[in-house]
């Protein structure tokens, strides 16, 4: 039996990382589900050969996951962090060193080859945005 995918819509947004789905634990949802809330419109993808279309690709704003779940509703909140390289230091002991990271390994890829970012007005996270388990 394969796994339902939860699909709802952004209702509201209560402060730069939290916002409020319309769907809740009548349809499943629990706390600690993730969600993607994604872009208001889907990258069209090309076969390089043929230049056909050959489906559409959901470009993803931001991961989400559940706090607070009610029956209609959840409220969710960002998650992810991201650890930049930076100088530490310690003021009492004059001791400095580098903040270990995390590297991986990327694509090496031609720029143009790339889908285009999303755009500044739909980068932003609205009501009504697409969210997907």
């Amino acid at each position: 039996m394969s796994e339902q995918i939860l699909e709802g819509l952004v209702a509201m947004i209560l402060n730069e990382r939290e916002l409020v789905i319309n769907i809740g634990s009548n349809v499943g949802v629990v706390v600690g589900m993730k969600f993607k809330v994604l872009s208001g419109s889907p990258t069209d993808v090309t076969d390089p050969i043929t230049g056909e279309k050959i489906g559409e690709l959901n470009l993803e704003k931001v991961k989400v996951k559940c706090t607070k779940v009610e029956s209609g509703f959840s409220v969710c909140s960002t998650f992810v962090v991201r650890h930049q390289a930076g100088l530490l230091s310690s003021t009492s002991m004059l001791y400095k060193a580098f903040e270990d990271k995390e590297v991986f390994e990327t694509l090496r890829i031609n720029p143009a080859d790339k889908p285009a970012p999303l755009d500044e007005e739909d980068s932003y996270v609205k009501k009504g945005d697409r969210c997907v388990q």
